[in-house]
């Protein structure tokens, strides 16, 4: 079953976080690298300050799902489980 929940999706819209769902309550930034690390943390920490609410993660090839902060990093194909059953937004 398709859920019907109305979202925004503004891509680059928002401070430095690329995909920002709903009224900033989700920032997303996609890494291509197999292991993210702090400096490229730094946008989607800056989009946290503007955005303190907001849920932060981090999408990459990273091998398993960990925490930096407040940062959620998570393998790309748990995160697609997660967006698709609901639990991302």
């Amino acid at each position: 079953m398709v859920s019907r929940r109305k979202f925004m999706l503004g891509v680059g819209a928002v401070a430095a976080a690329p995909a920002v769902l709903g009224d900033a309550q989700v920032g997303i930034e996609i890494k291509s690298s197999a292991e993210v690390n702090d400096k490229q943390l730094r946008g989607l920490r800056s989009f946290g300050g503007d955005y303190p609410q907001a849920r932060l993660i981090v999408v990459s090839f990273d091998k398993n799902r960990r925490r930096k902060d407040n940062i959620e990093i998570i393998p790309v194909g748990e995160f697609l489980a997660d967006l698709w059953s609901g639990k991302i937004y």
